[in-house]
């Protein structure tokens, strides 16, 4: 009698902590003191920024925004290893309900060596999801779910993974010391060769980069880009050798008239390392390479929602990688073209990694459009697109594309691997030809390992007969 007496109480008690830790009363998250996030002064609330709810949701048309488009986070709380970390967010398109939306976004910052507990609060939770996925604890108003040592990544939270209208991109990185990195880069490339940018608000027009430069912006330095006569992009490096942009830092391009100038743009060059930067609004192309040998594109995030405002547009450029960054774009985020005219570069031996993609208005990955020279050798693999919404044109229009639209160039070697897409109002794969050639050939195009979830199937579109199409797929998945 007396040990079922205390195996009801034992019951009793884990009962009553089970339902304290889902109301989330007397819970403590473990401390881990070299977990931090990454702030921005002079960000303002929505309210303090002189908008209404609905107000600021209204700012994803194509002009610019005079006022702040990024303000402080009101939705989500989130803490990590104790530390409580700043969230900001953005308006955006919804391509879900055709119109504006609020995507939150956070920075954490760990020792390599770290595990700890990453707790997001928000309202009453409906129906969460973390993407990619990854276990967690839910309780009625939180979710939070561990790192493990070594671990970095992307996640974004979805307070009901129907629906667009609370969203979370959560990125954690290896911390960094600033001073020391930008010390080592002094010693490479002299100390007059390094431009640093301090955390805090800077307002430019434009950083023109020689041959040999080093552009640091510090974690928390937030540049605003102002509307100028200027050409080219806001970042910019023409005929180059030996360029590298680092930090986690932000460009806000939300101030420029529609298509005035790319967010970072790059001619005619090599050697090119950018990392970690985060670009925001981008009032045509985001981050632009044509005619560019030897590239790495890494930890990057864009967030954006303009027409033509294209995340990581690789053109006429060769042995380049793009790698763990985040695009939410209102065009296409990931792709790859040839401009100019047959005499022009090709585009080969490109790789693209463990990215994640949200095409609002267009594609989520591929060769989209422009093939007026060859484009050979071309990787995309461990992906996960979270949404492609577009449904205006299914014969353009694919959550994975390959598409040429115009020019002569033919495409040998495109390769689709290991690529979830969580949601597709479009094709989730689409092979097309939408130019008037009949003598266009794609060959070695292979999609492998792929699942998806839309209600629209696999396509290929050809036009004339004669032209040559050569797939090949293996594992498509429609998850059900």
């Amino acid at each position: 009698m007396e040990h079922l007496f205390k195996r009801i109480i034992s019951v009793f008690l884990v009962a009553i902590s089970a339902v304290l830790t889902f109301f989330d009363i007397g819970t403590k998250q473990a401390i881990c003191p070299d977990t931090k996030g990454i702030s921005f002064e002079e960000i303002q609330s929505i309210k303090d920024a002189g908008y209404s709810l609905n107000e600021y949701k209204k700012l994803i048309d194509n002009d610019g925004t005079q006022g702040d488009f990024v303000c402080k986070d009101g939705t989500f709380t989130v803490t990590a290893g104790g530390a409580d970390i700043p969230t900001y967010t953005v308006p955006l398109y919804s391509g879900k309900v055709d119109k504006g939306t609020l995507h939150s976004f956070c920075y954490i910052e760990k020792d390599s060596s770290a595990e700890f507990e990453v707790k997001i609060k928000t309202s009453v939770l409906l129906n969460p999801q973390i993407y990619p996925e990854k276990d967690f604890y839910r309780g009625l108003n939180f979710v939070s779910f561990k790192i493990q040592s070594g671990e970095t990544g992307t996640y974004t939270f979805f307070s009901n993974k129907n629906s667009d209208k609370k969203v979370l991109t959560i990125r954690i990185f290896d911390s960094r010391n600033d001073e020391k990195n930008i010390e080592n880069y002094q010693q490479n490339f002299g100390k007059e060769n390094v431009i640093v940018f301090e955390k805090g608000t800077h307002e430019i027009e434009q950083i023109f980069l020689k041959s040999d430069t080093v552009l640091y912006l510090k974690s928390g330095a937030f540049l605003k880009v102002k509307q100028s006569e200027k050409i080219g992009g806001a970042i910019k490096a023409e005929n180059f050798e030996n360029i590298i942009i680092d930090g986690r830092g932000v460009l806000n391009l939300s101030a420029l008239r529609w298509h005035e100038r790319n967010g970072m743009e790059f001619l005619f060059g090599e050697n090119l390392t950018v990392k970690d930067i985060t670009i925001l609004n981008s009032a045509n192309w985001s981050c632009y390479l044509y005619n560019v040998k030897n590239a790495v594109i890494e930890n990057v995030s864009i967030f954006g929602s303009r027409q033509n405002g294209d995340g990581i547009g690789i053109c006429n450029s060769s042995d380049v990688t793009v790698k763990n960054c985040f695009v939410r774009a209102g065009d296409d985020c990931y792709n790859v073209k040839t401009l100019g005219s047959e005499t022009d570069s090709i585009s080969e031996n490109i790789v693209f990694q463990n990215n994640v993609a949200w095409a609002t208005k267009a594609r989520g990955a591929g060769i989209t459009g422009e093939t007026n020279c060859d484009i050979r050798n071309v990787v995309f693999k461990d992906m996960c697109i979270l949404r492609c919404d577009a449904t205006w044109n299914d014969a353009r229009i694919g959550a994975l594309a390959v598409v040429t639209e115009e020019g002569s160039g033919n495409i040998d070697g495109v390769y689709f691997e290991n690529i979830d897409i969580i949601s597709s109002a479009c094709p989730p794969i689409l092979v097309s030809v939408l130019s008037d050639r009949d003598d266009v050939k794609m060959d070695n195009i292979h999609f492998e390992n792929i699942s998806y979830n839309s209600k629209k199937e696999p396509s290929i579109f050809k036009g004339a007969d004669s032209n040559g199409i050569n797939c090949e797929f293996k594992n498509i998945l429609r998850n059900t």
